[in-house]
């Protein structure tokens, strides 16, 4: 597995990416059917508890989120199965509202951030499908920043999955999914397209449904905050699944040669007795490629019972690998 990796979160202004991000975590914190999130941390802990706090109560003590003013914001997170397995630790990056469309030097910035990333978040606001686009993609488009994202992430050196996270969902819950799936593909074409090679889930989430009608005294009630998470250590763990088979495959290929080499040098007697001592190397060497593949083959199994567990939480999720709509198949662990 990767030992660091990296979440990156862009957006236009004002998106909720951080009302998103506090939520998330609290969720997480809590827990989700025994995943866990917990920051390296203790005082970025006390910020974001304290920030949650804050937004969980009603009308004029509501506090929302103040848009941050640095260009950029990080935590150190450690993704858990239980509370006392880490799976993954990992970096996230929240870059302020509206850097994509800022000078050279922030974007640049912001590409080498991304090209160093595991999986990017790009979040548009609910408010914009109110209604049908259509005949507003363009000025959607421009305030959302969606082609400038487009246009950094075609300079990228390698793909990584996006999360497509539609925040405040409850402004917009009340058109079919349908209809709000061809807006989103509208909007999003370029990374829903085959040959392209992206992985995508698209994901509406919401922190609760009656904020639409309000945004000061509605329950808060999360639906959807750990999906996008779950999501990116799926993916992420996926590729590390395929290193893994690699690494398996290469160590049953050594225990191969190792065997064929003692098979070589054990002769006859003769053999046996003139060349005893590179046999005995040999043996050596087989039990060493034996052992290591033993560790191998026990952290593929771990990996592949770890993928399957959250392949479960994925289940419904809408998801496209290279513009084709998949679903997650997982066995029984």
């Amino acid at each position: 597995m990767k030992q660091s990796v990296k979440i990156t979160m862009v957006g236009g202004k004002n998106v909720g990416k951080t009302s998103f991000l506090h939520g998330m975590y609290m969720v997480m914190r809590r827990g989700v059917n025994n995943f866990f999130l917990h920051t390296a941390d203790g005082d970025a802990d006390n910020r974001l508890t304290t920030a949650w706090e804050a937004l969980n109560k009603s009308g004029e003590e509501r506090k929302w989120p103040v848009p941050t003013s640095d260009t950029l914001t990080r935590y150190e997170f450690n993704f858990r199965a239980g509370l006392n397995r880490t799976l993954m630790s990992f970096e996230w990056v929240d870059y302020r509202g509206g850097a994509l469309l800022e000078d050279q030097h922030t974007a640049q910035d912001l590409i080498e951030q991304l090209n160093t990333s595991d999986c990017l978040f790009f979040c548009l606001d609910g408010s914009e499908l109110r209604s049908p686009v259509r005949d507003r993609v363009f000025e959607v488009d421009n305030r959302m920043c969606i082609t400038r994202a487009k246009i950094l992430l075609d300079r990228l050196a390698r793909r990584v999955p996006i999360v497509v996270l539609i925040t405040k969902h409850d402004l917009c819950r009340h058109r079919l999914k349908d209809d709000l799936m061809a807006d989103i593909r509208l909007l999003f074409d370029a990374w829903l397209v085959p040959g392209q090679g992206w992985d995508v889930l698209i994901c509406p989430v919401t922190l609760g449904s009656d904020l639409a009608e309000d945004v000061q005294g509605g329950r808060i009630d999360p639906k959807n905050l750990h999906v996008p998470l779950i999501y990116a250590m799926f993916s992420i763990m996926v590729e590390g699944l395929v290193e893994q088979k690699r690494k398996k495959k290469a160590a049953d290929d050594a225990v191969a040669q190792a065997h064929q080499k003692v098979s070589g040098l054990s002769g006859g007697f003769m053999s046996r007795m003139f060349k005893g001592g590179q046999i005995d190397a040999a043996n050596d060497e087989v039990l060493r490629m034996q052992n290591l593949h033993t560790r191998e083959e026990r952290e593929l199994d771990r990996i592949q019972r770890d993928v399957a567990l959250l392949g479960r939480e994925l289940t419904n999720a809408v998801m496209y690998c290279d513009g084709e709509r998949m679903t997650v198949q997982t066995p029984d662990v």
